[in-house]
């Protein structure tokens, strides 16, 4: 954790400027703890052992604050995806797109910078299980993290992608939310991450700056007419914030949203001439810095074409010899188009977004759907870890209710004893939801959760606290 005597001088100087009135306030708080928040998936059971919540984040219903930062690594329910561990401040998008959609209406949405997962699960909560999430990172170590967080959130109606943000060229015009949460200089998250200190400088700044424009300039073209982009960074600073946001109005149709805050809430609405923005800081709220913006595209005549239901490039409808194969496993199997790969891999595709789906498939070639459903093998159904944490996963499979040490003792793939004597596939389940799957054999117990998931952390079973 960093403290305001280790904050480089030309960063002090900065917020003297930004801040003439509260300056001694905001160091006052960059000397104190950040508080540690979850925020809850509406769709998982989040009933909670070990865990304290003490209240509630004021601009997001799902959001909570915890008493103490517990190791979540040792906690099963966080390897469920019944809860993401997010940053409070940056919730707020959840709240924008609330106000901007507050019907519910299918939608189109875009989050360009997503990883590691934090505001694209939030926006998965926020919209329609009828819209589309498009949630793509272009560096792909990160983007690896991004699919398996997505993956534990369990969700059907999203895709992850891995491309430059010039690379979704074709889908001009395509979206009714773009979100760009740009990489930036990480000024907000200096109390938290000691690195991000010693990695800035002024230079820092303007670099990000200039890289924030170039994606903005690539961004902006994919928001539909009338449809809204959400401009948003991690940090104070006016050249990546309000700077960047009025040089955007210029070179662009787009005009600042104002949104409606209760007072209580403490966030800074900025207003530079036509530029409007919102500024989360440490003194005035209970989180960390965040900055965010919301513009609107102009109408223009451009009449968008109607999507039709289309073809997969590298994926063909699964034979529907096999479909009873696969129905047992899923809770409404008639929502569902299922696709298969050439080995086998069965991917299932919401009815009401196929035409979306394979839009996105045919022009973004490296992608990859969040609903796995499994394999076939002959006359063997083989089921898939993203069916296991899947929100669609028939609630009424074979399954093992385990306690959390052997729930730990699962997700490290270590050995545990189990009552049960009926073989075949079975879910491991903590406190109501999915872990991920075993196969019970007439001599052995097989552990299916992927070896790239397992805790790696070194534990003593024997002394661990079952509460």
């Amino acid at each position: 954790m960093a403290t305001s005597d280790s904050l480089p001088l030309a960063f002090k100087e900065q917020m003297q400027v930004l801040l003439p009135s509260s300056y001694s306030q905001f160091l006052l708080a960059m000397d104190k703890t950040p508080p540690t928040s979850i925020r809850w998936n509406p769709f998982k059971s989040s009933f909670l052992k070990g865990i304290a919540v003490s209240s509630p984040v004021k601009w997001n219903n799902l959001g909570k604050y915890i008493a103490q930062r517990p190791i979540f690594t040792l906690d099963p329910s966080f390897h469920a995806g019944t809860y993401y561990v997010q940053e409070a401040s940056s919730m707020f998008i959840s709240e924008v797109v609330r106000q901007l959609f507050p019907d519910q209406q299918p939608l189109r949405v875009l989050d360009l910078c997503a990883a590691p997962g934090g505001k694209s699960t939030a926006l998965l909560s926020a919209i329609s299980v009828e819209s589309i999430l498009i949630c793509n990172e272009m560096i792909k170590p990160r983007y690896q993290i991004l699919y398996e967080n997505l993956l534990k959130w369990g969700y059907s109606n999203a895709i992850a992608t891995n491309q430059e943000p010039k690379d979704f060229a074709a889908l001009e015009h395509f979206f009714d939310i773009v979100l760009v949460d740009a990489p930036c200089s990480g000024e907000g998250l200096f109390r938290k991450d000691q690195d991000a200190v010693t990695q800035w400088s002024t230079q820092l700044v303007e670099n990000c700056a200039i890289r924030q424009k170039k994606i903005l300039e690539d961004a902006q073209k994919l928001v539909k007419p009338n449809g809204y982009l959400i401009y948003s960074t991690c940090t104070y600073n006016d050249k990546e914030n309000m700077q960047n946001v009025s040089w955007l109005m210029r070179q662009f149709p787009f005009q600042s949203i104002s949104l409606q805050l209760p007072l209580d809430w403490n966030i800074w609405e900025r207003k530079e001439q036509n530029a409007i923005g919102y500024q989360f800081l440490p003194n005035q709220v209970e989180g960390e810095g965040f900055f965010v913006s919301c513009l609107q595209k102009a109408n223009s005549s451009n009449n968008l074409s109607p999507l039709k239901n289309s073809t997969f490039k590298h994926l063909v409808p699964l034979d529907k010899k096999q479909l009873p194969l696969v129905a047992p496993w899923i809770q409404k199997i008639d929502l569902f188009h299922y696709l298969q790969t050439e080995n086998n891999r069965i991917f299932a595709v919401p009815k009401s977004l196929h035409p979306d789906f394979s839009f996105v498939a045919q022009n973004i070639p490296r992608h990859a759907f969040t609903f796995e459903v499994g394999t076939i093998k002959g006359k063997d159904f083989i089921p898939s870890h993203a069916l296991a944490l899947s929100i669609h996963r028939n609630k009424v499979l074979p399954s093992v209710v385990v306690e959390k040490d052997d729930a730990l003792r699962f997700l490290k793939k270590e050995n545990f004893s189990t009552e049960e004597e009926s073989e075949g596939w079975k879910l491991i389940t903590y406190q109501g939801n999915g872990l991920g799957w075993i196969k019970k054999l007439q001599n052995r117990i097989n552990n299916y959760l992927p070896k790239d998931w397992r805790i790696r952390m070194d534990l003593d079973l024997s002394k661990l606290d079952n509460g």
